[in-house]
């Protein structure tokens, strides 16, 4: 408010006439500058033009080296070693990397912690190395950025199943390297060389974790001057009216400066049906890799699943895609990974998971991780979690019986305890000293265990596609045949033989078990009733229609933006929404199993449509728009004439100064 009043008095006492006796000089930094002069007064844009502006460019290498050498040759100081200064300079280099960079101002606050350090040398007057914070003899050339390659070397020690990940920095170690030693390395654009990232993988198989650990990396390499990690997902990067997108990509990237901003799920930029919002992060995205403010001083980093990170790229903009120089792709863990992780945290941890426990796990895990939501590490993190828990629950019952027998002998022994107990005292010599305690008692998992974690995770996840069972009750068929030569139909296996079976995998046996005499169970059920008539049940595709718009996901905008996040992956294997799938399964009358497949069939689909339905719906959205905006610029509201857009429950001009309700516009509107 009084800022506008200050601008006003500036414009109208400041004519740019002949034989003016007074100077105004507004100062300040461009961009600012720049935004006041276009949205405030229009008259004091042309009193002071931008074009004819003093621009003052921040120094260069030579200009701070200079200044470096005079301010210390003021106060006596001088440089042990050329190098010494170099290396000063650097550091005010990446400085000038972050907004803001003081210049001169930097220069003052450096050699000011030059002198304190000095200082604490006594009558010392030359500027060693150790007084800039470097050490010559530490990795990466400070006490800081050893501390940090140390930090990653341990973490990666300890990243399960990241060999792939180790090469990958031992290669952009040495590519580095060499870069610097030919000279190809721009300290102002450090960046520049290593470029931005794209990460495939499937859920929990570490792309987060690795996105942190490669940034701690390249700050300790000197290739980020910033620490700043910012993580966001490309759905919550889409506004909700045209201009409002930009502007929350742009201040994601401005929260990390010279640093590494990670953008998960990133194949909701493009792709058939895309919104205008999504092509609008898309656009902005490549604006800042090309900005000057950020090229070669922050590395972007987009993950997704594969497929869909594919299908993305290939129809974003071309000059989109070739901004990202580097790819790395996560493997699945399998059953075996998981047991390998599993024996590994027990022996950190000083457990013992002895082989039939293992047995366990790794005949149930080969077959959960084919069902849909296989969840890699965070599935593997889950399972631990319920070994833990199950051995919690064994050894507090076990402690419960041990009670229970206690008490119950405790009436029985009381006599004899009281008719010995002097006999005991007399005959016993007192220790001098406590005798030791009792060793822990071992930190053991058991088979029982084992069964228990994977009888829960049994529950967790829904049973694989039918095709999956028909081959489960294949195989187990042709084990209850004794031989090549025998009829199909043999009586089921004799005991031992099915003791074996559900000893190798009790939980998954069982289920095949069953599987198989629902299966012939079927069979006979065709043969001697007629057929069944199924038409009670909805179609797949027509229940999770119904089913969408039931569950109000095709009232709005929002809501359908809501649904293409929560169905996003599902076609591959992410679990579906249990409140769709519930209600999917009570109008076509099956189970989960039994409608899967076809229901990951129908999702890009359902997505597609819902993304033409927002396309359709932010289009009319814009046309209605764009007659209220006419006929709320030919109100006058604003005498600077500047256009309108949607805040809140009304309209703002562009240069904030004005505001109308939507109450306030006629209703003919």
């Amino acid at each position: 408010m009084y800022g506008a009043r200050a601008i006003d008095t500036i414009v109208s006492k400041v004519q740019n006439s002949e034989g003016d006796d007074i100077a105004v000089l507004l100062l300040g930094y461009e961009p600012e500058m720049l935004k006041m002069l276009r949205e405030s007064n229009p008259g004091l844009q042309r009193r002071f033009s931008p074009e004819s502006a003093f621009r003052f460019a921040d120094f260069t290498d030579d200009q701070l080296e200079a200044l470096l050498r005079s301010n210390a040759a003021t106060v006596g100081l001088s440089w042990a070693k050329p190098s010494v200064c170099k290396e000063a300079v650097q550091l005010l280099v990446r400085e000038r990397i972050k907004p803001n960079f003081g210049n001169a101002g930097a220069v003052n606050e450096l050699m000011g912690r030059v002198k304190a350090s000095i200082a604490q040398r006594g009558d010392a007057r030359e500027i060693e190395m150790s007084d800039l914070g470097l050490n010559e003899n530490a990795a990466g050339g400070s006490a800081e950025t050893e501390t940090l390659l140390k930090e990653v070397e341990q973490e990666m020690a300890g990243l399960f199943k990241g060999e792939h990940l180790q090469l990958h920095f031992k290669e952009l170690a040495a590519r580095l390297s060499q870069q610097q030693k030919d000279g190809q390395f721009d300290p102002s654009r450090p960046a520049d060389k290593v470029g931005s990232y794209i990460f495939v993988g499937s859920p929990g198989t570490g792309k987060t974790t690795f996105a942190r650990l490669l940034a701690k990396y390249l700050r300790a390499k000197g290739m980020l001057a910033g620490d700043g990690f910012a993580e966001q997902s490309a759905l919550n990067l889409q506004g909700e009216y045209l201009g409002q997108t930009k502007k929350k990509v742009d201040d994601l990237i401005a929260s990390a400066p010279g640093g590494m901003v990670f953008i998960d799920e990133a194949y909701n930029l493009a792709g058939r049906g895309s919104s205008l919002f999504a092509q609008e992060a898309v656009d902005q995205l490549a604006y800042c890799m090309t900005a000057d403010a950020y090229r070669g001083k922050s590395i972007i980093v987009l993950a997704g699943y594969e497929a869909e990170m594919n299908a993305m790229l290939a129809v974003a903009n071309p000059g989109f895609r070739s901004r990202f120089k580097q790819r790395v792709s996560f493997p699945d863990w399998d059953s075996a990974d998981v047991v390998l992780y599993l024996q590994r945290r027990c022996e950190k941890e000083g457990f013992y998971l002895p082989d039939a426990a293992r047995d366990v796990l790794w005949s149930a895990l080969k077959q959960m991780s084919t069902r849909p939501g296989w969840a890699n590490a965070r599935d593997a993190e889950w399972v631990w979690d319920e070994l833990l828990g199950a051995r919690a629950i064994r050894l507090a019952d076990a402690e419960e019986e041990a009670a229970r027998d206690a008490a119950a002998r405790a009436t029985e022994m009381e006599q004899d305890v009281r008719s010995q107990f002097d006999k005991i005292v007399r005959r016993r010599v007192v220790p001098r000293s406590s005798p030791p305690p009792a060793p822990p008692p071992r930190r053991l998992l058991t088979v029982e265990d084992a069964h228990a974690a994977m009888g829960n995770f049994d529950a967790l996840r829904p049973l694989p596609p039918i095709e999956w069972q028909q081959n489960a009750a294949t195989v187990l068929g042709k084990l209850r045949t004794s031989g090549d030569d025998e009829p199909t139909g043999a009586e089921p296996p004799t005991p031992p033989e099915e003791a074996r079976l559900r000893e190798m995998s009790p939980p998954i046996v069982q289920t095949e078990h069953e599987v198989e005499y629902e299966t012939e169970r079927e069979a006979e059920i065709e043969i001697d009733e007629p057929a069944r008539d199924d038409s009670s049940g909805e179609s797949v595709a027509s229940a999770l229609q119904a089913t969408c718009v039931e569950l109000g996901y095709d009232e709005n905008n929002v809501k359908r933006k809501e649904l293409v996040a929560k169905l996003s992956g599902c076609e591959a294997s992410r679990d579906f929404p249990p409140d769709i799938m519930g209600l999917v399964c009570a109008k076509t009358r099956r189970t989960p199993a039994e409608v899967l497949d076809e229901l990951r069939e129908q999702v890009t689909g359902v997505t597609q449509a819902m993304r033409e339905a927002i396309y359709q719906a932010e289009q009319e959205q814009y046309r209605k728009d764009t007659v209220i905006r006419e006929k709320v610029m030919a109100m006058g509201l604003c005498p600077a004439g500047f256009d309108w857009h949607r805040e809140g429950c009304g309209w703002r001009c562009n240069g904030g100064s004005h505001f109308v309700s939507n109450d306030q516009i006629p209703e003919e509107l």
